[in-house]
């Protein structure tokens, strides 16, 4: 199998979007299992190969890392600094709108009794410490993840910043390799506590130091050279292998402990690679499928999509559109019109003011 690098452009980084919709069909199937029709059930264990929600999810956390730091790092090049002011605006515009309007959505159903949630709930979700501080319902509980999104957000640009790339790119290579070490030692310190130990910024940060050493290392100049020695179909195809079934049995056999000595890195790093190999190597076969239309399509709304299928895949709903496959296309349709209706107009919004205020290169099809 021969395949073609193609040339690192600065507006646009192949394959992302079709990651994301990697991302998220394994956040749904996940989910939607539990509605899943009694004959689907018999072999439920193995849905986790293709459908396990956190697995996704470390995928959107490498994604993001890889993004942010590509945009940080391409905007201090070209303009020998980076606009921390600009880059929180574009935060803003681009995760509050709908993350709001879905927790607008949630008060509506409360109010009309069709689900049940709490003031405290809502409060600890919109102010993202939903990974530390535990909450009681279903509704915003996948809010966790952007907590920890937020928090990245909020870290990461500052620190590149006061520490330059080079000292930044060591910084977040040791946090990777303490990682699993940091995991331990939570559980062993907070066995007690109300919030999952898997669902912290802290353990979970070296899915996103992973995606921001990747971006630091594609922008250096001798990027492409090195490349050459370790990106190749074959490692591609056993980093899929381990990342999908090998991880999984290991998984089923030592549960917990696996992953936090060794499972939640083992995916990082196959997650990266994967990434690697197919933002380099779009004519692949795994990056024709990551960049044909429809796949991209489905990663471009991913964040909506990700919102909106808590309220549809869950056995508390009650209603038609809790029934398998009309939650899917409930949920579906849903993104779509938040991203039509809120996100593509926010994104809009944002562009007029950063073309009357230009703080950094775009980076077309991210949805960043």
């Amino acid at each position: 199998m021969t395949v073609v690098r193609t040339e690192k452009s600065p507006e646009r980084v192949p394959s992302l979007d079709g990651i994301r919709a990697v991302s998220i069909a394994m956040v749904i199937v996940g989910h939607a299992r539990y509605t899943f029709p009694d004959w689907l059930h018999a072999e439920a264990q193995w849905w986790d190969v293709i459908g396990l929600g956190s697995r996704g999810v470390s995928t959107f956390f490498v994604v993001s890392g890889f993004i942010i730091t590509t945009l940080l790092v391409r905007e201090q090049r070209s303009r020998g600094s980076v606009s921390l002011r600009a880059f929180y605006l574009r935060r803003c515009f681009r995760i509050l709108p709908a993350f709001h309007a879905f927790l607008t959505g949630l008060l509506i159903f409360w109010s009309l009794g069709w689900i049940d949630l709490s003031w405290t709930s809502l409060l600890k979700s919109a102010a993202f410490v939903r990974d530390y501080i535990a909450a009681d319902d279903w509704w915003t509980g996948h809010s966790w993840s952007l907590s920890i999104e937020e928090q990245f957000y909020l870290l990461w640009p500052v620190a590149l910043v006061l520490m330059g790339l080079r000292r930044i790119k060591e910084a977040a290579i040791r946090l990777i390799i303490l990682a699993p070490a940091v995991r331990i030692l939570t559980a062993v310190i907070w066995r007690h506590s109300s919030a999952p130990i898997a669902l912290m910024f802290h353990t979970r940060m070296d899915g996103l130091m992973c995606g921001c050493v990747l971006a630091l290392m594609r922008e250096e100049k001798e990027f492409s050279e090195k490349s050459r020695r370790f990106l190749n179909w074959r490692l591609a195809v056993f980093a899929g292998l381990v990342l999908f079934f090998v991880s999984t049995v290991l998984f089923w056999r030592y549960g917990e402990m696996y992953w936090l000595a060794v499972g939640s890195s083992l995916e990082n790093l196959c997650i990266s690679y994967l990434l690697l190999y197919t933002v380099e190597f779009p004519q692949s076969i795994a990056g024709r499928f990551l960049n044909f239309g429809a796949v991209a399509h489905v990663g471009k709304i991913s964040y909506s999509f990700y919102l909106w299928q808590q309220v549809f895949l869950t056995v508390l709903n009650k209603s038609v559109l809790g029934i398998f496959p009309l939650n899917v296309i409930a949920a579906l349709g849903t993104a779509e019109i938040s991203w039509w209706l809120i996100e593509k107009p926010s994104l809009a919004l944002r562009l007029v003011l950063e073309r009357r205020h230009p703080a950094q290169v775009a980076v077309a099809g991210t949805g960043h």
